[in-house]
Formats: structure tokens, sequence, C-alpha cells
């Protein structure tokens, strides 16, 4: 078998998934995305009380993203809905391949296939092919990408550019512009920045830093108004992205918020958490980084945003079935049979999700008996695992696939 039969699967698999995907008539995100382009347009604040009534945003819903990001979706508002809908649709397929490829390639450590397109008709092995099948099967079909594709969200958009930007060994442009980018449309992405820190990426680091200021300028000179109050007090307002103890926030401070015996330290708790997971995690970083495993570092800084942001829902989590083509592609290559298990398990919390078949809604949650809260973490806590695990890693760089 050769790369180009992998690839003509996982576009059949796509093409049937973006049918399905199409049936789908809300879009819901993107639906709001649309409104704040509208309110860009309109001069409208995007932070007003009237908001969703003025923009047309449904079910009531407000704009969470910095001005920059309303910016950056005017387009959207300008096409008709359809067209809007077909296009998300299309760069979101885009992306979930972008981030699908560059993990694999990455992983294995093979970038030189990239090079030539003759490489696309390279044999590999039957082993590596059904590896590839499975891993695409598994990573398109999982709750997270499922979520984005059907929400019109864009989280898979910003985890393909930080990707991009930082797995191959080569880019054409200067490294840490797309993570300064995806940092001013949404914040979670700061984590990258941090990554560049610690791996003492001075340059990308600077990069990604004068972007992401450069852009909040051009957000402050359509929207003056409302960057300073996003800046000064609705980026600090978890409330304003709904119920901290609903099921899909897989963060440390949701996990937190469903356990009532928590509730006269659990500020203190999610505090302190947060601290051990930053630590944790930039170890993790560091020692990968230093192996020459530029995925595992790369996930170790996303689990910081996942796990540290006070919310985190389903459709946020994509690097989840990232982790399982990671080990999976590294039984592919490397054999043992952690690699596998690891993969396997990974795989199927995240296209199962067991948080979205536990009690949910109106804080049901908190009254979750221990085995639930358990498997209704489930999320955080394979996060967490890994963090140990990459952390706990010997500092020899990787064997060659």
């Amino acid at each position: 078998m050769t790369l180009a039969a992998v690839a003509a699967v996982f576009a059949w698999l796509f093409v049937g998934y973006l049918l399905w995907a199409r049936s789908y008539t809300d879009l819901i995100d993107l639906l709001v995305y649309r409104a704040g382009g509208h309110a860009v347009l309109t001069g409208h604040s995007i932070y007003a009380a009237d908001f969703a009534a003025a923009n047309q945003s449904p079910n009531g819903l407000s704009f969470t993203y910095p001005p920059f990001a309303a910016v950056v979706f005017v387009p959207l508002a300008i096409v008709p809905v359809g067209v809007a809908k077909t296009l998300m649709l299309l760069l979101n397929a885009t992306a979930a391949l972008l981030l699908f490829t560059l993990t694999v390639v990455a992983t294995q450590g093979n970038w030189g296939r990239l090079r030539s397109w003759r490489a696309l008709t390279a044999p590999i092995s039957p082993k590596t092919a059904v590896v590839l099948v499975f891993a695409a099967i598994v990573f398109t079909l999982s709750v997270p990408v499922e979520h984005n594709m059907t929400y019109g969200q864009v989280n898979l958009l910003l985890a393909a550019a930080v990707a991009l930007d930082i797995l191959p060994p080569w880019v054409p442009w200067p490294r840490g512009l797309l993570v300064g980018v995806a940092v001013a449309i949404k914040l979670t992405p700061a984590v990258f920045v941090g990554y560049f820190l610690v791996t003492r990426a001075w340059r990308p680091l600077a990069v990604s830093l004068v972007t992401t200021v450069l852009a909040v300028v051009v957000g402050w000179l359509v929207a003056p108004a409302d960057t300073v109050r996003y800046l000064t007090s609705t980026a600090f307002d978890p409330a304003r992205i709904g119920g901290l103890a609903y099921s899909s926030n897989q963060s440390v401070r949701g996990i937190v918020e469903r356990l009532p015996m928590l509730d006269s330290v659990h500020g203190a708790v999610w505090a302190t958490a947060t601290v051990l997971v930053i630590v944790l995690a930039a170890t993790a970083i560091a020692v990968n980084r230093q192996r020459g495993d530029t995925v595992a570092a790369l996930l170790s800084a996303a689990f910081i945003g996942l796990l540290c942001s006070p919310v985190s829902w389903g459709h946020h989590w994509v690097w989840l079935p990232v982790a399982a083509v990671y080990f999976l592609m590294r039984w592919a290559s490397l054999g043992a049979a952690r690699n596998l298990m690891a993969g396997l398990l990974i795989a199927a919390i995240s296209f199962w999700a067991p948080w979205a078949h536990l009690p949910n809604s109106e804080d049901r949650e908190r009254l979750w008996t221990s085995g639930q809260h358990l498997l209704g973490s489930v999320w955080g806590i394979t996060a967490l695992a890994l963090l140990i695990v990459f952390a706990l890693r010997a500092r020899n760089p990787v064997r060659a696939s």
C-alpha cells in the first residue's frame, strides 16, 4: 500500500463526513461569529447587553472572543449564511486534515516525505497503512472534531495553525507568527507562547508577542471601547462563557466545581492545581523537546490551556484525539505495547466522551457518585496523566523510525 491510497481513504472519509455535517442547519457557534462580524460592520458593541438581539445571535448567545476575532469574522457576516456554513465546514475539514498529517509526520520524523510528490507513491508497510487508516477514522469521528464541525467552531483552525507554526523543522514565515494570530483570536493559545519560552526559542517568542500586540491594536482601531473593556474586565469573567460545573467542562476548574465538598476552598484548590500543572507541563515540554519529541512537547503545552483554563468545553479538546494519533503512530514505528494501549484508550474516550452520558445540566453533575465523578472527568484526568508520563521520560533522544 502507498501513502496515496491511505490519503484516498482519508479523503473519502471526509467527503462523507462533510456531507453529513452539512445536513446540520444550525452550526450555532458559526452564527455567533457572524453576529460578531455584523456588529463590527454596523459599529455595534460586541459586548453590549443587546448584542444578540441587535445582531441576530442565536439563542441570545453573547460574543466571548477578543475584538480582533470579530474583525476576522467579518467575511462570514458579509456572505449569505449558507455560504458561510459551507466555507466553515471546508475550512475545518482542511484544518483537520492538516493537523492529522502534521501529527503523523512529526511523530514518525518523516519530514522528507513532504519534499516530493513521489512520496505519495512510495510503499509503506501493511502495519503502518492499517494504523494510519484506523488513526484517521479515530481522529475524524472523535467528539472534539465532530463538535467543531457541527458547531462551526474555530478550535480546529487554531490548533492546525499552531501545529503548522511549531512542528515542522522549517517554515517559510517567521516562526511564531501563526501562534501570535491564534492568541489574538482566542486567549488560550497563549500557552504556546509559553512553549517558546520554555524551549528558549527567543525569536519565535518575540514574533508571537509582537504579532499578538499588533493584532490587538487592529482590534482597538476598529473597536476601541470594546478592546479596552475586553482587556480590563470581560477576559477575566469566566461566567460569561457558561456554567463552570457543566459536564462538558473538563478543566481542573470544572472538576473542582462539580465537587460540593470543595465549595469552601474551590478557589485555593484550583489555584494550587493550576500552579502544579504549569510546573509539570513546563518540565514535560523541556524534557520532550530535548528528546526531539516535538509532538509530546506540543501536547504538554496544549494541556496547560485545557486544564488551567476556567472553561474547556468538549470542542476545545481537539488535542486529545491528536494524542491518540500520536501514540498509535509511535506504536506503528517504534512498537511497545504501552503505546498501543495508550492510543486505544485515548481513542476510546475521545470517541465515546463519558461525560456526555451522565446526568448533566442544572447542576446535576454535583450529585454524581464517586464513580461518576471519575468517569465524568476522564478527559481532564487523562491529560494530567499524560503530563506526568511526559515529564518522567528519560532525556535520551527518541529512536528514529
